[in-house]
Parts: structure tokens; sequence; C-alpha cells
């Protein structure tokens, strides 16, 4: 669950183009970064750690998109309370 958290936020920032084009790409597999800036992508992954800590406990993740002067462009919201872990097939 934590993992498909962190692609559709990053999907959600590629498909709004928050960063230039040179710096993103959409991930064509499981595991794979959408942006090429190592800062971003341990942010990203950081803020599903702390969120994933209690993800038992979490009904929603929202991501909220804000401009500079910190107006709220876009919010989206990811249900996850009906969602269960699945093992691997490998």
């Amino acid at each position: 669950i934590k993992h498909l958290v962190e692609v559709a936020i990053h999907v959600t920032l590629y498909v709004r183009q928050i960063y230039p084009a040179d710096l993103s790409e959409l991930p064509i597999m499981p595991g794979n970064t959408l942006l090429r800036h190592p800062a971003s992508n341990e942010y990203i992954s950081g803020a599903v750690k702390v969120v994933s800590g209690g993800l038992g406990d979490v009904d929603k993740v929202v991501v909220v998109i804000k401009d500079r002067s910190q107006v709220a462009l876009d919010r989206f919201i990811f249900s996850v309370q009906n969602m269960v872990e699945i093992e691997s097939y490998n």
C-alpha cells in the first residue's frame, strides 16, 4: 500500500507538471521513481513513511498543491481504508 500511495503522488505531480519536464518521467514499472532529483524523491518517500506508520488507522491520504503564496490550487484525496496488501507472486 505504501508503494502504491508513493507512486500515486509521483504520478499526480507528473500529470500536474509540478516539476520541469527534464526532471521527471512517468514510471513504467513498480519500484521506479518518477523524479530525477534525489532530494524530491527522498522527501516524498519520507512523507509516505511517516503516514504509513499508522496506515492501518488512516482512511485517506490528501495531497495539496499550493502556489508560492500558499494558496491551494488542487487537492488530491487517495482513499486507502479498503485497501489490502497481498503477497507477491515471485
